[in-house]
């Protein structure tokens, strides 16, 4: 019997040129095809616009593999008037960030979250959850929020974590 030892070799697409990288440390292979963003952007000014508008959060992501995202963006919502709510949508996009206030704008994803309050500023969390098919591999795509007051008010959200990751 030989004590030859074998090395298994793996081969993953891990760059945006679509050439592969040799290896047999897979764990180590594993998590450089991985392309994953976390961000806690600043709370954006709130809108008094019954129409959705952008928040401006410019937030940046760039598919390097496949074109697939995963996008959650959750955080908290209110309305500065009493009985009186807000509506948030998830949004993306390419070319420049829209800036908050901006018209709504890019494409929505994943099921918008609506509610009202029984008292002012009332906090209410939400998450959104969206999967993003079909993006340009190299293209960089931004984030955002639409946010609008039900029927009146300030809506606004505060403490927002987002997590785009490709797959």
């Amino acid at each position: 019997m030989s004590s030859k030892a074998q090395s298994t070799r793996y081969k993953f697409l891990n760059d945006p040129n679509a050439l592969f990288t040799e290896t047999s440390d897979l764990p180590s292979a594993i998590a450089a095809s991985r392309n994953i963003l976390g961000a806690t952007p600043a709370n954006p000014a709130g809108t008094t616009s019954t129409t959705p508008v952008m928040m401006g959060l410019a937030i940046s992501f760039t598919p390097m593999h496949s074109g697939r995202v995963k996008i959650i963006i959750s955080g908290e919502a209110s309305n500065n008037t009493l009985n009186d709510g807000f509506i948030v949508y998830a949004a993306y996009g390419t070319g420049d960030a829209p800036a908050n206030g901006d018209a709504a704008t890019g494409t929505t994803v994943g099921n918008y979250v609506t509610s009202s309050a029984l008292s002012a500023n009332e906090l209410k969390p939400f998450t959104i959850i969206g999967i993003v098919t079909g993006l340009t591999v190299g293209t960089a795509i931004w984030i955002d929020l639409e946010l609008g007051a039900v029927t009146g008010g300030t809506a606004s959200v505060s403490n927002l974590s987002v997590i785009v990751e490709e797959f």
